[in-house]
């Protein structure tokens, strides 16, 4: 309700005008006016060619009229609109029923009845409420739909229960004639309407016509009508059958064309109805027909507002799929750069340790082997001198020394690996060697030709099985250490894992966000591979694969 209301305060200032708009809001109300009661007037001539029981019920087509006028016409201009209905009542009356002219008054207050006012409150309440007041909407179209049926139904009460005319109908057919009146009106509202919005929103996209399109759909309505003849001409007594398969081409012209082309292929197979029972007054041929023709009218607008719904959403989903397209594409983009810098990386880091192992190795590794040599020949000066205490103490300072240098040497690039290869350092002594000094037993197999593979990928493999040795060690109290190595023509595929448990979640934690499966994550990334962790099950188990070429 606030939606309304706050909807209502707006239009108040449109009155709010100079008196040169004034003076054309004027003008304008006046050409409605006239306009309108001259269309009504026509219509209402128009009814009696469409008699359904002689002198109470009529496919009454001004009130088709006047409810699309309500519908489209800003509410400034609706005072014209009432007014142009008691003007076209007073001309029917005095031209085309004889009656006099002094009760012109009385048509007008007619108009402004109050329970004519009351008819047009659902219309009122619908523009208001609505965001959208269009047909090219299902739910808009239903509730536009369910407001020209209130509109109907309370004129046609309000008719049936207070106008002389009908005060003969026996009681046991009112009911029949209310729905003939209901219904004779609403086939109207149903045909004009839809027609009334179509030439809005044709005036409204004008400048976005496509001329080829509408070309196109003129010329297939021109071949609806000329199949449709062709087979009345050839079996006219096939028109049941015709009047279903009739469903067929409008939902092709719905999905061709899209809402147009629902409202005009309705309009169009109505039309031609409509034409062939212009002036029979046949009662059963129009009660026949009537049901058809609004089941028709109905059909075209829902379908219409369907497939124009699912139209935007289809560009809607497209120009999604689009951006969602770029963004894939830049993400690809920035994943590849960010991959190809995190090999960068790691490569300049494996870089920067070989040469800072190389120079330890030549220059530290050389000077204590110097020193050593010096403090063996120092060893047979002091053979039997008191001072030989202090050579131990050097010598076992020198072989410590040695020691911490040759860790920190392997830790910055493993000879073996320089020496031996991938499978061999694997295999041998260097992790075996670790893992003994925890009591944990080490197995390991290599499968394909390990040596084969790049620099950049042995280090790789090497360095999480480095890793995971130590993360072993310090948080797993394992009896065993599992280590396979699958190289195939295509991919190279790590399984690592221990028959331990998770010493105080220490593993949990450092699977999830320890530096050292961060470091092995990065570096699988950068080989452009793949990893999968399973701590949940109390062991460690890792399954790394990385692709060969």
């Amino acid at each position: 309700m606030d939606t309304v209301f706050s909807k209502v305060q707006q239009y108040f200032p449109a009155f709010q005008l100079s008196i040169g708009n004034w003076s054309r809001y004027l003008l304008i109300s006046v050409l409605i006016t006239l306009s309108a009661a001259t269309i009504e007037y026509l219509l209402y001539w128009l009814s009696f060619s469409f008699t359904v029981y002689q002198g109470w019920v009529n496919w009454y087509w001004p009130v088709g009229f006047r409810v699309a006028c309500l519908a489209l016409f800003p509410f400034r201009y609706w005072p014209a609109l009432l007014l142009s209905g008691g003007l076209a009542q007073f001309s029917i009356q005095v031209i085309h029923l004889g009656q006099p002219y002094e009760q012109y008054l009385h048509y007008i207050y007619l108009c402004f009845k109050p329970v004519f006012i009351f008819r047009i409150f659902a219309i009122i309440y619908v523009k208001l409420a609505l965001k959208e007041f269009t047909l090219t909407k299902v739910v808009p179209a239903i509730k536009i739909i369910a407001a020209c049926t209130f509109y109907r139904l309370v004129s046609n009460i309000y008719i049936i229960l207070n106008n002389p005319q009908y005060q003969n109908i026996p009681d046991e057919r009112k009911f029949e004639m209310m729905m003939a009146q209901f219904l004779g009106g609403f086939i109207a509202i149903i045909v004009i309407v839809p027609i009334a919005f179509a030439l809005k929103e044709a005036w409204i996209n004008r400048g976005k016509i496509n001329i080829r399109e509408l070309i196109h759909l003129g010329l297939s309505l021109v071949a609806l009508i000329a199949t449709i003849f062709f087979l009345y001409q050839v079996q006219p007594h096939t028109v049941y059958l015709m009047k279903i398969l009739i469903f067929v081409p409008l939902l092709w012209f719905t999905y061709r064309f899209g809402w147009l082309g629902a409202i005009a292929a309705s309009t169009t197979i109505n039309g031609l109805i409509i034409f062939s029972l212009f002036g029979l007054n046949d009662t059963q041929q129009l009660l026949d027909n009537e049901l058809y023709v609004i089941t028709v009218a109905l059909m075209g607008v829902l379908f219409g507002a369907l497939m124009s719904e699912q139209s935007k959403i289809n560009q809607v989903l497209q120009t999604n799929n689009r951006e969602l397209t770029q963004s894939n594409q830049q993400l690809s983009a920035l994943s590849a750069n960010n991959q190809a810098l995190a090999n960068k990386v790691i490569s300049i880091q494996e870089e920067e340790r070989r040469k800072l192992s190389h120079e330890l190795h030549d220059e530290v590794g050389q000077n204590i082997t110097a020193l050593k040599v010096e403090l063996k020949v120092l060893q047979h000066q002091l053979a039997n001198d008191e001072q030989s205490k202090t050579y131990l103490h050097l010598n076992n300072a020198a072989d410590k020394i040695y020691d911490s240098v040759y860790r920190v040497l392997n830790w910055l690039r493993p000879r073996e690996l320089d020496d031996l290869g991938l499978k061999e350092s694997l295999c041998g002594k260097y992790f075996g060697e670790k893992l003994g000094l925890a009591k944990i037993e080490y197995h390991c197999a290599v499968k394909g030709n390990a040596d084969q593979l790049t620099d950049s990928q042995s280090v790789t493999i090497f360095r999480i099985t480095q890793e995971c040795v130590n993360n072993c060690i310090k948080h797993s109290n394992a009896s065993n250490f599992y280590l396979l190595l699958d190289v195939s023509d295509n991919t190279i595929e790590l399984n690592i894992s221990d028959d331990g448990h998770i010493n105080d979640n220490k593993m949990i934690q450092n699977s999830k966000g320890g530096f050292g499966l961060i470091g092995i994550k990065e570096r699988v990334i950068a080989a452009n591979g793949n990893f999968e962790i399973d701590d949940n099950v109390g062991h460690f188990k890792l399954v790394i694969r990385l692709p060969r070429h």
